[in-house]
Formats: C-alpha cells, structure tokens, sequence
C-alpha cells in the first residue's frame, strides 16, 4: 500500500503466488489480486486494507473483468483460454462459478460492453480477435487482425473497438454494432512500440503512449 499524500509505503499485504493484475470490482466494495502461479485471487477491502477472502480454483487468472456484479471474466497468462465465470456473491461457499470456457491463444485483456451481453478479446498468438456471447458463454464471431494484437479498448456507446497491434505500428478500429465485425480505420502510430488502443480513441498514441514491441526489445538486447 501506498500513501496517496506522501507517496510512501505503509504495508505489505500478503497474497498468493506471482500475484498479477489488481480489479476492484463494480460495487467498489473489493479489490481483487490474480495469483497466476496460485490459482487463486486474493479479495481485499479497499478502505480498510485487510483481506476479505482468498478464492482457490481459478485458473491461471491474470487479466481479470467485471461485466458487472453478475459476471467475471479471466484471461490466462500461460494457459490458452477465456473463463466466464457467475459470479455468487462475497459471502458464498462458491463466490465463482465457472460457467464456460473459450479457446484463445495468448488471450489479452478482455473488454465487455456496457450491456454485459458480449466479451470481446484479442488472440496474441493467432493474430485473432475474438467476441463471446455472455447469454449462452458462446463465441459469436472469431475474426483474423493485424499482426499480435494486444490491448483492445471499446468506446461507451458499445459502437467502435480499438485494437493494438504489437506486431506493427497501427491500431485497428472496428464497428462492432453489426452480426460481424467491420474494418474501418487503422491509427498509424509511432516507430517501434506498442500502440495503445485507449490512448488512441483520445487522440494521442504516439511513441510516447505505448510500450515497446517484442520485436523493438529484442533489437535492442543485441
């Protein structure tokens, strides 16, 4: 924990093993922590720091996503899947429970749209980007996209999803409001880095907004 004031630690929660991303869920009520290595996620309260819960069985968590307080998506860091999971509530002897499972290789960060109908994630590994039907956990449509897609970002109104390309310089755009998705734009950016969906729909991906690609970084070990 970090003091916001002074910027200075103040504690150290203990968690699970190779614990990843931090989400805090929809009613703000509980901060959860993917322990990758543990398969598990730590809940903790954020106003008063102390862990509500550790929930066993999840896994391999690492990008995690409320829909809202009924669904909870994961994405697995070296596993190859998409987990849905119900979500029963804090005080349940089951608080997840795991209701379907999409294939995906290298699955990134998932975005769900404002209505919890339709996840929507990229493939890393496959060069794919993928949509699941929350209503039946099914994929609705699995589509071919620029080269190692990475963070995807969908605008409020549910009508347009920014794409990253790890693999190159742009970011795809696509209308998503249609039964398949539709190509419309692609964002050049900076030289060797990573585009970043988000910062792109704000009108400021650049070489300074994104991160270096795979291909920058291994150029530069040499």
């Amino acid at each position: 924990m970090i003091d916001p004031r002074t910027w200075t630690e103040t504690r150290r929660i203990p968690t699970g093993k190779e614990p990843h991303h931090l989400y805090l869920s929809p009613d703000e009520r509980s901060l959860l922590v993917a322990n990758a290595l543990s398969d598990s996620l730590t809940l903790v309260d954020p106003a008063t720091a102390q862990v509500q819960r550790t929930i066993t069985g999840i896994s391999d968590p690492y990008h995690l996503r409320f829909s809202d307080m009924k669904w909870f998506v994961t994405a697995a860091n070296r596993l190859n899947h998409i987990d849905i999971y119900r979500w029963e509530g804090l005080q349940a002897a089951e608080p997840l429970k795991l209701a379907a499972r999409a294939g995906g290789a290298h699955a990134q960060p998932p975005a769900i749209d404002s209505r919890s109908t339709t996840v929507f994630a990229s493939l890393q590994d496959s060069d794919e980007l993928i949509a699941v039907d929350l209503a039946n956990q099914k994929p609705r449509w699995r589509i071919g996209v620029g080269k190692l897609p990475a963070d995807v970002y969908l605008t409020p109104d549910d009508r347009l999803l920014f794409v990253g390309l790890t693999g190159d310089r742009f970011v795809e755009v696509y209308d998503v409001t249609g039964t398949m998705p539709k190509l419309v734009r692609r964002i050049e950016t900076g030289e060797g880095r990573m585009p970043s969906a988000r910062a792109a729909t704000a009108g400021t991906c650049s070489s300074a907004t994104a991160w270096p690609t795979r291909s920058a970084r291994s150029t530069r070990r040499r």
